[in-house]
């Protein structure tokens, strides 16, 4: 998932197996990685391709000025 969290003023949503796809169709190998770049642990590997799907987003609120 690309997220506002990361800085953005909007975030995107998209399905792991939706990204997998895209990486593939550039003729790429999807690898899952850790933030440091290296292979997850065992029993956290493929976790987001067990997620629940993602649900609709909600129209965001007025922003708030400071």
């Amino acid at each position: 998932m690309l997220h506002a969290a990361a800085g953005a003023g909007f975030g995107q949503e998209l399905p792991p197996q939706r990204m997998e796809a895209l990486i593939r169709a550039a003729g790429r190998t999807p690898r899952q990685r850790t933030t440091l770049y290296e292979d997850p642990p065992a029993d956290r590997a493929g976790l987001g391709l067990r997620a629940p799907a993602l649900q609709p987003r909600r129209a965001a609120g007025p922003a708030l000025s400071a």
